[in-house]
């Protein structure tokens, strides 16, 4: 519910690392994995360990998350079936962020911090949101993988699979969902996954931009 004289319906998004917030979930049937721990291990046939000395898995993807920084922009695609139905594009300036999300031919701009959240459409007032909004800084839930597997690893860059609590991304359902995360030159580059949605299987494709000439973003906007 938006505070507000004039009651509106704002855009419903498809769930998460953007947080969104379409009823969604994952697959509830757990992969076959092995937990991370801060010290990775071998196993030998006869069931001793002895550590590696090869960096954890976890630890991986920290350095890469770290590397993006707490000022970026990013864009987010979501398609159902193939066809686009939403976007969203937005910058994170050390944790408030700004976002413009598009879907089903109308466009609400939100921007959300520790101090509130608003929304609006474009060149209109904005609103205070009783609530939070239905955006998050899209990096914070990649910090907390259940599992995390190296498919592919050369030098700075890197594929990795990471297994999430769905309820972790955003989706309300829970279960399980495994995120492909493209790491290049030592940062998190583009994450995507598939969820079973009523009616069909989302994608959500996210790309980072840590590069990127990001200003301080005002709160409350004007």
């Amino acid at each position: 519910m938006i505070v507000g004289n004039t009651p509106r319906r704002w855009l419903p998004l498809v769930g998460a690392i953007v947080v969104l917030t379409l009823a969604a979930c994952g697959d509830d049937t757990p992969a076959a994995t092995t937990a991370v721990t801060a010290e990775s291990t071998a196993t030998t046939a006869d069931g001793t360990g002895t550590a590696s000395t090869a960096a954890p898995r976890d630890a991986v993807l920290g350095d890469a998350l770290d590397a993006v920084g707490t000022r970026y922009a990013f864009t987010a695609t979501v398609t159902l079936d193939g066809a686009e139905v939403t976007m969203v594009e937005g910058t994170v300036y050390d944790g408030t962020g700004a976002y413009q999300v598009a879907t089903a031919g109308a466009t609400v701009e939100y921007v959300a911090s520790d101090e509130g959240q608003w929304a609006r459409q474009p060149g209109g007032e904005w609103t205070v949101l009783s609530e939070a909004a239905p955006l998050l800084d899209p990096l914070d839930p990649l910090s907390r993988p259940i599992d995390v597997r190296v498919l592919d690893s050369s030098g700075d860059d890197a594929l990795l699979e990471a297994t999430y609590d769905g309820a972790t991304l955003g989706f309300a359902g829970g279960g399980r969902v495994d995120v492909s995360i493209t790491i290049t030159g030592g940062a998190v580059a583009a994450i995507s996954y598939d969820v079973t949605v009523e009616g069909g299987t989302a994608t959500v494709v996210t790309t980072f931009d840590g590069t990127a000439d990001v200003s301080p973003i005002q709160v409350p906007p004007t």
